[in-house]
């Protein structure tokens, strides 16, 4: 994941994140995610206030389909060497 941005009083990031091959979507089925940049809604005590645009980082969210709302559970700041795959999620063949 890559360039955390603050959206709101620290509640929200923007994320531009890698594809998620084993995404499953809201019927259950193994779907994948492509790459692209989504809000997310940052879960107390957790905060992005000492992350800049840029950073790396990786993240747990939790998704609630009723919602829709997408949640930053866990966040750890990666090297910034680190190489990311931005693009197409693959086929995870389920």
């Amino acid at each position: 994941m890559q360039a955390p941005a603050p959206v709101a009083a620290g509640a929200q990031v923007l994320v531009r994140h890698e594809a998620i091959d084993d995404f499953v979507d809201a019927s259950g089925k193994a779907a994948g995610m492509d790459a692209m940049v989504m809000p997310f809604e940052v879960a107390p005590p957790l905060t992005a206030k000492d992350l800049a645009v840029g950073d790396k980082v990786e993240i747990r969210f939790s998704m609630d389909w009723k919602g829709p709302r997408l949640r930053v559970e866990r966040m750890e700041r990666l090297p910034p060497g680190t190489l990311l795959r931005f693009g197409p999620a693959r086929s995870t063949g389920k």
